[in-house]
């Protein structure tokens, strides 16, 4: 049963600062399932679990992480990006397991 739901990342599509680039740079990694920035972002995240209660509600050795699929249907062999950044909260053991729809 889903009991809390969350959102890792948020980013500028228009802003010009250095923050506002920076971001965007990490989107568009993270939605062409480029190891080095999942991993990147899924370690962030570990490091900011231990400093936040909510977070800490929302990951943790029990917890199932579901990928939302695209807006188009899945091609064999296509990139998921949903799908990978499961995989690379799972690498850094912020959850236990994934469970495709």
């Amino acid at each position: 049963m889903l009991s809390e739901l969350g959102s890792l990342l948020t980013y500028s599509p228009r802003g010009q600062s250095e923050v506002s680039r920076n971001s965007r740079r990490v989107c568009y990694g993270v939605k062409a399932g480029d190891p080095q920035t999942l991993r990147l972002v899924a370690q962030r995240l570990r490091e900011n679990i231990n400093r936040d209660d909510v977070l800490a509600l929302l990951f943790g050795a029990k917890v199932t992480l579901v990928p939302m699929p695209r807006s188009t249907p899945l091609v064999q062999g296509a990139l998921w990006p949903a799908q990978k950044i499961c995989d690379a909260l799972m690498q850094v053991g912020v959850a236990e397991q994934t469970n495709p729809l």
